[in-house]
């Protein structure tokens, strides 16, 4: 899952940074070609900078589209991995009968015996190493 997420993110940011590199180097062009006096009208120079302006709002815009996809995949592998931990907390709980099985980000103090995250982890490992060889 986490490894998906950043192939998605290095693939966002090269087709970004490949878009914003290349206009870059059109704007680059565009402003030495106006300080030299390389457009034979004043529309023609005013066109290239408006075509300029629009590409670059385009490349805002799929920035943030990017950006907002990476976080719809960040909060739909958090769901996923949660509804994994709490489908399994559930089968662990069947034997254990556990009245409470805390957060423990939640817990500022307690008894050591009672923290089961290893165990937990041990169990979530096992079940992830399984479905992983299907």
């Amino acid at each position: 899952m986490h490894d998906g997420f950043v192939k998605q993110q290095e693939a966002f940011t090269k087709e970004y940074g490949e878009k914003r590199t290349r206009f870059e180097s059109q704007a680059a062009a565009f402003q030495e070609k106006v300080q030299r006096g390389g457009f034979l009208s004043q529309d023609r120079a005013m066109q290239e900078r408006d075509r300029l302006m629009g590409e670059e709002q385009q490349i805002t815009k799929l920035d943030q589209e990017l950006s907002t996809k990476l976080a719809q995949i960040q909060t739909d592998n958090n769901k996923q991995l949660l509804d994994s931990i709490m489908g399994y907390l559930k089968v662990y709980n069947k034997d254990k009968k556990y009245s409470y099985i805390l957060n423990a980000g939640e817990v500022l103090i307690g008894d050591e015996a009672s923290n089961i995250t290893k165990e937990v982890l041990v169990g979530l490992n096992a079940r992830y190493s399984k479905a992983k060889l299907k």
